[in-house]
């Protein structure tokens, strides 16, 4: 559907896209890379209001092999409105194989890798914010976090059937889009989720954060904020006590935006709230900007949509709340998007990249631009509502960087670098962090990924496995690789990051903490070698 413009030229020292896809629809989601049709290369899949005169009557789901052509079966039209979020994508029915979730504005679905609907949907449930994914129930596989249109968050099954306890309903007009993170400690996901409600006048409004497994409230929340929260909320353990933070940004008509840090018992961070101003619109993105400063980093963008107008800027806040960097964008620019980090140059250091109106722009933590930025990308100054995050990744394998940009009217954009690239350094490297949306720092891009291996071969050998006290590994590589150890609701649990030889895990968690018996995902990474391999306690 969408047409192709390939570039065959390359320019020295300027950004140049291996190709062009034009949807010819409006575009406010973001991009994402998943192997959806598993053949261990990642496409790349975005969503689209109609194509018609009227782009509001329907939606589109697309999914773009890495040469910019339809993967078979795609994309998808579908007529119950238009498609203004991203998909949370994994495998929600456990056959090994990733379905596409999204809603619409009059409709909810969850796709095949082949563009044909999965049993049990579509149902009649509308949305206008991103759902999330991840294993509510403990039940050794991820549910569907959906943030419906009349005013209740539900959690649904593969197969179309609802948890029981859900929906909850909120009491103020709409949920907003949800992250999932164990905020409380207790080895199991909690919901968090903010309010986004008009008229937007000073008031109490609610963030909140509930317990899947009977949808009862977290205890501290809800924590009331200065105004409505229209961005994402974020999840990391920003100051590395080893437990979970929110990040989130609130605003009314009295005050020009504030960005909270709560902690895991609803309290309000030492340091926090800070002024953000204009970043209404921009969720925030984690890293480690600054290695030399303790704890992670804050980056958001802000400015232009405010009144009166105020110019972009970059954000970015240490884990205490202090403002390290207010990096000024292009005059005039407004920020709707949402910004990602990475290492986009190959220095080893992390950068943010994040879209501005017209131009995508990329910055080292210091404010000085990355060498080829900022990258026109015509979008008519488009300021209002949202705006397409950016992807990087390395979606073929080849151990190589690839990003690819979009406008708001349908164009993508997509490139091929010669930078290495290590998911080590790009700590969030999409509108909400990962395929499943958990806007959750350090979770896994794909915790349900097929046992297997990426990149070059290396002999590995696990025993025993049913393991009940110690599983040990003997890995044919020169030098250490780095194990991260998942649970099944896709929460790091342990990593030893030298792990080489004759090793082993003894079933604890990162404190030495006994850990439950049931199904854990080893990770190993080294160099452009990642192998998955599923483990089980007994």
């Amino acid at each position: 559907m969408g047409s192709i413009l390939l570039i065959v030229c390359q320019v020295l020292a300027a950004l140049s896209p291996a190709w062009v896809y034009h949807t010819g629809a409006p575009m406010l989601s973001s991009l994402t890379f998943a192997d959806i049709d598993g053949d261990s290369t990642e496409e790349l899949i975005a969503t689209t209001y109609g194509t018609g005169a009227n782009p509001y009557n329907e939606g589109i789901i697309h999914v773009i092999e890495l040469d910019g052509n339809d993967a078979p079966g795609w994309p998808v039209v579908i007529y119950a409105g238009p498609i203004p979020s991203t998909p949370a994508i994994t495998d929600f029915d456990g056959d090994g194989e990733m379905e596409i979730f999204v809603g619409s504005w009059y409709g909810t679905y969850m796709f095949r890798g082949d563009g044909t609907y999965e049993l049990g949907w579509p149902l009649n449930y509308g949305a206008y914010y991103s759902p999330s994914a991840g294993n509510l129930d403990s039940d050794g596989l991820p549910e569907a976090v959906f943030p419906a249109s009349n005013g209740r968050l539900y959690a649904f099954n593969g197969d179309g059937t609802i948890l029981p306890w859900f929906p909850i309903t909120v009491p103020h007009d709409y949920p907003g889009t949800p992250a999932l993170g164990d905020i409380d400690g207790d080895g199991k996901l909690e919901i968090v989720c903010g309010i986004n409600r008009g008229p937007v006048a000073p008031g109490r409004f609610e963030l909140y954060a509930w317990n899947p497994e009977n949808a009862s409230l977290v205890p501290g929340f809800p924590v009331y904020l200065c105004g409505i929260i229209k961005s994402s909320p974020a999840i990391a353990d920003l100051d590395g006590d080893g437990g979970l933070e929110i990040i989130v940004d609130a605003y009314d008509t009295t005050n020009y935006d504030s960005l909270y840090v709560i902690e895991g018992n609803g309290q309000v961070a030492s340091g926090w709230p800070q002024a953000a101003p204009g970043s209404r619109l921009s969720s925030p993105a984690i890293g480690d900007l600054y290695p030399d400063v303790e704890g992670l980093e804050i980056a958001v963008g802000g400015g232009g949509t405010v009144s009166p107008p105020l110019n972009g800027e970059l954000f970015i806040f240490s884990a205490s709340g202090e403002l390290l960097n207010s990096i000024e964008l292009p005059v005039g620019s407004g920020v709707n998007s949402s910004p990602v980090i990475a290492d986009i140059d190959g220095d080893d250091s992390l950068e943010i990249l994040i879209k501005v109106q017209d131009e995508i722009c990329a910055y080292n933590p210091d404010g000085s631009p990355v060498d080829g930025f900022p990258y026109p990308l015509s979008d008519s100054s488009h300021s209002g509502t949202n705006s397409p995050a950016p992807a990087v990744g390395d979606p073929d394998g080849d151990g190589y960087l690839e990003m690819a940009f979009a406008s708001c009217f349908g164009e993508i954009h997509y490139f091929e670098t010669d930078v290495p690239y290590d998911p080590e350094l790009a700590p969030w490297p999409m509108y909400k962090h990962d395929i499943r949306n958990t806007s959750r720092y350090g979770a896994p891009s794909s915790p349900s990924v097929k046992e297997g291996s990426h990149g070059f071969d290396v002999h590995i050998s696990v025993w025993p496995n049913p393991f009940r006290e110690r599983v040990f590994f003997s890995i044919g590589f020169t030098g250490p690789l780095d194990l991260s150890v998942y649970n099944d609701a896709g929460i790091l649990v342990y990593r030893n990051p030298r792990f080489e030889g004759v090793s082993s895990w003894d079933g604890r968690d990162i404190e030495g903490r006994e850990l439950p018996c049931g199904v854990y995902l080893a990770v190993l990474r080294g160099g452009n070698f990642a192998r998955t391999i599923t483990l089980v306690k007994q």
